[in-house]
């Protein structure tokens, strides 16, 4: 039985008090760090979960993380991102734990969703240009566990929900949907499953890690789904059929214990349909394992491919997916016990190791381009007072950088209409024209949602982008030359 799976996860409690080691000796292993390096760093947060954003809309990356004062006071810090790429504090709250950021009730104001104690609460920024500091609302009792949030449209109403994943003897969620400006209904609460096995057995002891992701479009039908893993193994999916209704579509029983949903909703693979990343215990083996899911019709999920490592623990594991460069597949990246360990697809359904990075003090992993350049800066957060949280990239080569020519070759672009309810036009000058750009395009949290590259014609010098297929937000467009340089910037609201 592998006791470091059953313990609390408490609010106030850093992961790393989940790790156990076990006698079982694993092979050794080839770290080959040349694939990623340290460009910046950041400060510990009792939780080993933070969040990101633009709350204040002035175009510079924001991290929300729970942080503890030397007299032991818990606080809310934001940290924003500077001209030289690091961050640094430029905002201490309340004490909460940040678990979303968004625009809940569209209404050009930001909004935080945090945690305190067993509620929700909703922080709301004064106006367009400051950070959520005043509280506009809070939910009934939930749980007191750790919980995972994400302000989205999952029954395509054209409304904003608060999807709420958390822990009360088993995994659950709590949909609240915003009704008019700063007023939250629920709307659905995950039936209960009849704990089994592990589950039964430690219904107020154990608490889910939580993965890069909670919602995702798998099956690319246009309705998002939402995904949870349980203490006893299980993968639940559920999506909605109409109008503040959702239903189970998918299960299936993994044989694992403490299956955690690591990430997905991207195709790393090749063959042109996403993936969803799990993982959890094999308590018979000791291994951690990995198991990989695709659609393979509407409503319809399939097991295609898995792979486990024993790492000599037990205990909470994290996942993220990472674009490391422009043009190359994505990897997934996978936290276990000291280390991150990077696949990359070798075919469709076949996923090998590329580099491992070995550390004792970090945790919760995400994958993020904020500073915009078409590399996905991985942060690997540190739940220990005595180190840094990582932020590492894929390192300049120095054929990146030959032959450059000495000025940009353009400087402005024009975004149509925007805000937008519909299809998206980029327009750049002339001073493009005959030359090949990509264009990438970022949610406000950091996240690749649109990466294009296209030789530019001086007759027509424009992207199309399908706004009606993302999220209401605000997005972030860079347009890069050749040689990976910006070319120019700008800015899309989507609104529905």
């Amino acid at each position: 039985m592998r006791l470091g799976s059953f313990l609390p996860f408490l609010l106030v409690v850093g992961a790393n008090a989940l790790a156990f080691q076990h006698a079982k000796v694993s092979a050794p292993i080839n770290n080959r760090l040349d694939s990623l390096q340290v460009v910046g760093e950041f400060e510990h947060t009792d939780t080993s979960q933070v969040i990101f954003g633009d709350t204040d809309h002035d175009g510079m990356n924001e991290i929300f993380l729970r942080a503890t004062t030397p007299e032991g006071v818990g606080v809310l810090r934001i940290l924003e991102q500077q001209d030289t790429g690091q961050f640094a504090v430029s905002f201490e709250g309340a004490n909460l734990i940040p678990l979303a950021v968004g625009d809940a009730d569209q209404d050009g104001k930001s909004d935080l969703v945090a945690q305190i104690g067993t509620r929700l609460v909703v922080f709301e920024s004064h106006d367009e240009e400051s950070f959520p500091s005043s509280q506009a609302w809070q939910s009934p009792p939930i749980s007191s566990g750790l919980g995972y949030d994400e302000i989205v449209d999952t029954d395509s109403d054209g409304r904003l929900e608060i999807v709420h994943r958390f822990w009360a003897g088993e995994t659950r969620f709590v949909i609240f949907e915003c009704q008019t400006d700063n007023t939250y209904i629920q709307r659905f609460l995950s039936p209960p499953q009849e704990p089994q096995g592990l589950a039964k057995l430690h219904q107020s002891e154990y608490s889910p890690w939580t993965g890069d992701d909670l919602v995702f479009d798998l099956d690319e039908d246009g309705q998002p789904e939402i995904v949870l893993g349980d203490l006893d193994g299980n993968v639940r999916i559920y999506e909605s059929p109409a109008d503040d209704a959702w239903e189970l579509i998918f299960a299936d029983s993994t044989g694992l214990s403490a299956v955690d949903i690591m990430s997905g909703g991207v195709d790393t693979d090749g063959d042109g349909t996403r993936e969803l990343f799990v993982a959890g215990d094999d308590n018979i083996n000791y291994d951690r394992t990995v198991f990989v899911y695709q659609p393979d019709g509407d409503r319809s999920f399939v097991r295609v491919g898995t792979w486990t490592y024993f790492d000599n623990a037990s205990g909470p594991l994290a996942g993220a997916i990472a674009r490391l460069e422009p043009g190359e597949a994505p990897h997934f990246v996978w936290r276990v016990y000291q280390q991150l360990r990077l696949y990359a697809a070798r075919s469709p359904g076949q996923w090998v190791l590329k580099s491992v990075i070995p550390s004792s003090a970090h945790f919760a992993v995400y994958a993020r381009d904020l500073n915009r350049n078409g590399r996905d800066e991985i942060y690997w957060v540190s739940g220990t007072r005595t180190r840094a949280s990582w932020i590492l990239e894929r390192p300049t080569l120095p054929t990146d950088v030959e032959e450059v020519p000495a000025e940009p070759l353009a400087r402005t672009v024009r975004v149509v209409p925007s805000p937008s309810r519909g299809q998206v036009t980029v327009y750049l000058d002339a001073g493009i024209a005959k030359h090949a750009a990509e264009l990438t395009v970022v949610d406000a949290a950091g996240r690749l949602v649109q990466y294009q590259v296209r030789q530019v014609r001086a007759d027509q010098p424009a992207w199309i982008l399908p706004a009606q297929r993302l999220r209401p937000g605000i997005y972030f467009l860079r347009v890069a030359d050749a040689f990976g340089r910006s070319i120019a910037t700008g800015r899309a609201t989507v609104v529905r």
